[in-house]
């Protein structure tokens, strides 16, 4: 769940604790302002399922005036 002030083209991006792409959730999303939810199944861009542990969502948000906003925030997969 993110939320925006205004509409954003938005890339989120799942990495492991080393900062390797797991998977992209998003790439170039017009997302509304607001809150907005995505879903991670747990599984990497290959469709396997990724071990339990600490990873994390990269959000990056451009907006249509040209300002930028990136936040790495940590979450827990438990299986």
């Amino acid at each position: 769940m993110f939320s925006l002030g205004s509409e954003a083209a938005v890339d989120v991006t799942i990495l492991n604790i080393a900062g390797r792409v797991v998977r992209q959730l998003a790439a170039t999303q017009i997302s509304p302002s607001g809150v907005n939810r995505l879903h991670w199944d747990g599984r990497s861009s290959r469709g396997t399922k990724v071990p339990a542990g600490l990873y994390l969502v990269e959000l990056s948000a451009r907006h249509e005036d040209g300002r930028q906003t990136r936040r790495i925030s940590p979450v827990s997969l438990n299986r």
